[in-house]
């Protein structure tokens, strides 16, 4: 029995223990926080203290420094009672602000009748005005000079310098006697060029600017105006964020715009060939069509063909290797021999000089010298890239003669050719511009064209038009707005229709 009780009292003391542990907890707990109140009130008490001034609250820091933040000093021409400058900060604007008055080097004094007198530059750096409206600074800037009575009595020689900073606004009051040398447009190059200091939050160098300056101008030196390219980057700097994002929006615009116009002047140039085309199917039926431009990059010849030049004999003088140039594929010497000793003569220059020499082929097709050189390089047969006839003929031993008498039968064939052997090209024309523009040529257009039994236009078919971009953004706008009207009230009585799954 002595043993329960025993066990029940020490029981009973941890508990007690327990509790008294958890009681220290809660109340170290209400400890941190009083003292974390504390110091949100504390740091929260200046922010308070800077409340909006009016002008005729603003402290004079002659009569009375400490309130205008200059503890320790008997008198003071600067006042900044929201403790926005260090110590040492306001005691380097204040040792300008002396210098200009006692005209130490490099300051000088202004006459005022026969006596050099010292300008008086006051300072005034609040956060805050009462007032919010654009002429604030201006009435509380003249106020303070009125009331404070800043500058020598006889002349006027004071110049007061007021920063509202929050309301990001400042204003410089110049008396009578200093207008001769700090005019309003000099005064206004003084603000212009604190403007980018104040934008960085540098407001003791601003003000040590605005005090140099101004006593360089009383001194009657000439006051400059920022550089225009470190004012441009300052500009850039404070607005970093906003030009970023326009930036984005703009590139994207721009990109976009691109694109636009990209899509739209390759959508006219194939409608133009295809125009070009239908023409040519309109001369093939005809028996009138006259090649003009190359089949492979479908651009004009620069100089017309002299129709006499396939006959002429001797005229074939360029062979297949003035053709084939350098290849890459096995020796390009032994394809060119090849080529001369079978009548590859046949390829020839066109008549006259141009920017761009054709070659007509023993088939007498006709291509840009540059473009039927890459062909062949890049193709496995030496045939033309229209008709495939061979560039050479079976026999390796042809002379000389022969060669010559193939290519006069090449360009009499040329001249000869029917309507079966222009509709090869014009389908080789249509596959080119298929290939060129697949995004407007779709791969089904492009099987129902080759259709012998088609025979309306290219340009005016009605899926092709479906795809012009000027037509596709113009019904995309129109669609954005939705509909105009409602339904008529038809019904499907007397209609049928159909369905299936998927």
């Amino acid at each position: 029995g002595r043993a329960q009780r025993a066990r029940k009292e020490s029981s009973g003391v941890r508990v007690e223990m327990g509790f008294a542990r958890g009681r220290s907890r809660r109340c170290v707990l209400a400890a941190a926080a009083v003292a974390a109140c504390a110091v949100v009130v504390a740091c929260a008490a200046p922010v308070s203290a800077q409340r909006p001034w009016r002008a005729s609250e603003i402290p004079n820091p002659v009569t009375d420094p400490a309130a205008c933040g200059r503890r320790g000093l008997e008198k003071s021409w600067l006042c900044d009672p929201d403790g926005v400058l260090s110590v040492k900060e306001a005691d380097t604007i204040e040792g300008l602000q002396q210098l200009v008055a006692k005209g130490l080097v490099p300051y000088n004094k202004m006459m005022c009748g026969d006596t050099l007198v010292g300008v008086q530059i006051a300072v005034v750096v609040v956060r805050r005005l009462a007032s919010s409206d654009d002429d604030a600074a201006e009435r509380a800037a003249k106020t303070v000079h009125d009331s404070w009575g800043v500058g020598d009595p006889v002349c006027n020689l004071g110049v007061v310098v007021l920063l509202a900073l929050d309301d990001r606004t400042m204003f410089i009051s110049t008396g009578k006697g200093v207008r001769s040398v700090l005019p309003d447009g000099v005064v206004y190059t003084i603000a212009r060029n604190m403007k980018p200091l104040l934008r960085q939050h540098k407001v003791a160098a601003a003000l040590e600017e605005c005090v140099d300056s101004i006593g360089k101008a009383v001194s009657g030196k000439k006051v400059r105006e920022s550089s225009a390219v470190g004012s441009f980057f300052s500009a850039i700097r404070d607005h970093l964020p906003i030009l970023f994002i326009l930036g984005i929006f703009g590139g994207l615009f721009y990109s976009n715009h691109r694109a636009e116009r990209r899509k739209r002047n390759e959508y006219r140039r194939c409608m133009e060939q295809l125009n070009r085309l239908d023409d040519d199917r309109a001369q093939a039926r005809a028996n009138t069509y006259q090649q003009k431009s190359c089949p492979i990059c479908l651009e004009d010849f620069d100089e017309p063909e002299d129709p006499t030049a396939a006959s002429r004999p001797g005229s074939s003088g360029v062979a297949g290797e003035s053709i084939h140039g350098s290849s890459s594929r096995g020796s390009p010497s032994v394809a060119s021999k090849r080529v001369k000793e079978t009548g590859g003569a046949s390829e020839r220059s066109a008549a006259g000089t141009s920017a761009r020499p054709v070659r007509v082929l023993r088939c007498g097709h006709k291509f840009c010298q540059d473009c039927i050189r890459g062909w062949l390089d890049n193709s496995n047969n030496l045939d033309c890239p229209v008709c495939r006839v061979p560039l050479a003929g079976d026999s390796a031993g042809t002379s000389s003669g022969q060669a010559s008498s193939s290519a006069n039968t090449g360009g009499a064939a040329a001249n000869a050719r029917g309507g079966g052997d222009h509709q090869r090209e014009l389908m080789f024309r249509l596959g080119r511009l298929h290939h060129l523009y697949p995004a407007y040529i779709t791969p089904a257009m492009y099987a129902r064209w080759r259709d012998p039994s088609y025979t309306d236009t290219y340009a005016r078919d009605s899926e092709f038009r479906c795809l012009d971009p000027t037509t596709m953004r113009r019904a995309a706008s129109i669609g954005a707005h939705g509909a105009s009207s409602s339904f008529g009230g038809g019904s499907s009585r007397g209609g049928g229709g159909g369905g299936t799954s998927w």
